[in-house]
This record gives C-alpha cells, structure tokens and sequence, in this order.
C-alpha cells in the first residue's frame, strides 16, 4: 500500500472540490492511503469522506505554509497532491489562456497529475446521523447574499426578497452574523456542518446565492439552486450539477470578449474598463423568470 497527501485546504468552494479530487485518486491509485491537510474551519467538509484516512488541521494556511511544505516533504508520503493555490498570480492560472477554459476542478487535477474521471461533488453526508431540530416553513427560498469579493455581489436581494413573498414564498437568509440583514427575513447563521444537515434533511426548497463556497454545497447536495454571477465565468468557476442555473450578465458578452474569457476581477481592482458592477444588470424579473421555470419542474413542499 502506497501513502499520498493532498493540500486543498481554504474556502468553502475548493474543499468542497477537494472531495472530488480525492476521489479521482482513488480512482486512479486505489491502493493509496491518503492523507488531507485543511484549514480546522473546513474539516468538517470532509471529515466523513471514507475515502481520506487521515486529516491534518492548520489554522491558518498563508500562516503556516513552511509547516505545510515540512509535512508533505515527510519521507512517509509516495505522492504528494497539492492543489492549493499560493498567492494571486497563481490564483489566476485555471483561467489563463494557456490553462485553456476548464473548470477550477481540472485546474486542481492538472496540478496534481491526475485526470478527473466522475466529477460529481459530494459531501457523504449520509453518514451522518443527526437530526437538526429547525422550525421552518414551506415553500421556501433560502438566500445567500455576500461573497469574499463586492464586485460579486447581486445588489437587488432587497428587492428579489418582496417579490419572492408576494409569490408566496418564506424567505431565510444564511450566511455570517456579519451580513447585511434584509429586512422582514429571517437570518441563519448556524455552524457549516449544520447547514450541510439542513440542505440534506430537506429544510431549503430553493437555494439563491452567488459564485460562492454555499452554492458549492447546495450543488453538493443536490438542492435546486440559482447561482446569479458577474465578473466571474461559469465554464471555470461556478458550481454545477443538474439542479443549478446559471443566470449570467447579459453585459459580459463584449468584456469577456475582450478579456478572452479571463475573469474580470472587478471595480475594486480598477481593471473593470466599463466602470461598472456588472452583476447589477441582472434584473430581479430576470431571477423571478428562473423561479417560475423551477417551480414548473420541481415538487416544493407547501405546509
């Protein structure tokens, strides 16, 4: 038996990914026994994949990168896998035109040397026994409306959140105690693993969000889900799976253009040439339109 590790260990999205990759691994080395280094904040996103054996927690990974680069040099590991990104120009690698326009998850695979055979994302949640005691009400909506970046951010939730009641929808908002409140919506801010739960028990209807580490879980647990993006390009960073829509900015067709498909990386970086927060063009109809589509396929409870 062989011994490996891999290094993905920051934001919601990437470890979520990590799942992935660890399958395709497996797939590709089944005999090896694998170790995960992660941020203790994102354990609990693979801690009940049996295909890890072992997880090493760090607090911090720009803090502790020597500790990181002194495990995996460790005489006990065959392969070492790492994927995590390491500052900002190699953050902008899986969208460059010589990377080509593949998904984040190819990018991490390429880094690792190996092919990604099923790239369906998981949690392996079924393991997980527990029952969350939650009072909710259907049919709902549950919102997410702040992300690490502003320029990623859809300003009309206020507005969507109004709508969506008239529709006859219960409206929750998750997210961190330091999000905006909207008004009239209840807030959830309960720990990750817990939200995990609540998707998988049922409790979220529909799920709205942004290009942001939640719409990765709610791929991952198969809730229908409207993931509304701007300055950000699906083909390399959004979350998929057969319950995800996509709903992009109109205006991005001529910057995309002119940017060959790299990513924009907003107004607060200064490099957006129209001066303007592209998301913002998607209309709050435009959202209601994807609503309506949804609800024609999709059985939403109603108590």
């Amino acid at each position: 038996m062989s011994k490996g590790v891999i290094v993905l260990s920051r934001t919601v999205g990437d470890v979520v990914l990590g799942n992935v990759l660890v399958k395709n691994i497996k797939l590709q080395h089944p005999d090896i026994e694998l170790d995960y280094i992660v941020e203790k904040k994102y354990e609990d996103l693979i801690k009940y994949n049996p295909n890890i054996s072992n997880i090493i927690s760090i607090d911090n990974t720009d803090d502790e990168f020597d500790k990181i680069l002194k495990l995996v040099s460790s005489p006990i590991y065959d392969y070492v896998f790492f994927a995590q990104q390491t500052n900002a120009i190699d953050n902008s690698w899986h969208q460059s035109p010589h990377f080509g326009k593949s998904h984040l998850v190819n990018f991490y695979a390429k880094r690792c040397n190996i092919k990604i055979l099923d790239y369906k994302l998981e949690l392996f949640i079924d393991n997980i026994p527990v029952t969350i005691d939650f009072q909710n009400h259907h049919p709902n909506v549950w919102i997410h409306t702040t992300t690490l970046a502003d320029v990623k951010d859809w300003d009309r939730f206020g507005e969507l959140v109004f709508e969506l009641k008239n529709l006859g929808f219960n409206v929750y908002q998750v997210g961190l105690p330091s999000d905006k409140l909207l008004p009239d919506v209840k807030l959830i801010t309960k720990p990750l693993l817990d939200v995990v739960k609540l998707f998988k028990q049922g409790e979220c209807d529909l799920f709205i969000g942004l290009d942001s580490g939640l719409s990765y879980i709610a791929a991952a647990t198969n809730i229908p889900q409207i993931c509304i993006m701007g300055a950000t390009i699906p083909e390399t960073s959004a979350p998929y799976g057969e319950n995800v829509t996509i709903l992009l900015s109109d205006t991005l067709k001529e910057c995309r253009e002119k940017r060959n498909n790299i990513r924009c990386h907003g107004i607060s970086g200064g490099k957006c040439e129209f001066k303007t927060k592209c998301i913002n063009k998607i209309t709050v109809n435009q959202v209601l339109d994807k609503v309506k589509s949804i609800l024609e396929k999709e059985e939403i409870k109603n108590e």
